[in-house]
């Protein structure tokens, strides 16, 4: 239900139920649109991006797709930190970065899986140091 969110995605839910997508090509998709979607999202949005560690750019591209790419507003404010850490490969405080931003979802009920999430982006981003 691409393009429809909420109660408009849930009322058109039973015209599409009975479709089944092989594995394969679901993959094939990801890999081809999503990632090459968001890979360019990272490129524009944090300059440098293509020369930090595989692992770095991993972690921007998971940070990415899970939050977008907008820097603007208060929720967003370690976003554009990394940014000006990003043509340093500051690694450690890009890390560092991605472990503060856990207050956006301090005291909801996402917070213990966004914790999960920004701890393991933060640990794959340490990893390009070594």
């Amino acid at each position: 239900m691409a393009g429809f969110t909420g109660s408009a995605a849930a009322a058109r839910l039973s015209q599409v139920r009975d479709i089944v997508v092989k594995w394969e090509l679901a993959g094939q998709v990801f890999e081809q649109v999503s990632v090459t979607k968001f890979w360019q999202l990272c490129q524009r949005t944090y300059p440098g991006f293509d020369r930090l560690a595989p692992n770095a750019q991993a972690a921007l591209l998971s940070l990415t797709f899970n939050r977008g790419s907008s820097l603007v507003g208060e929720r967003r404010r370690e976003m554009l930190v990394i940014k000006n850490l990003v043509p340093k490969r500051d690694y450690a405080g890009m890390a560092n970065q991605i472990r503060l931003m856990k207050r956006v979802w301090r005291g909801t009920n996402l917070e213990r899986g966004m914790s999960r999430r920004r701890d393991a982006e933060a640990r794959l981003m340490e990893s390009a140091q070594s």
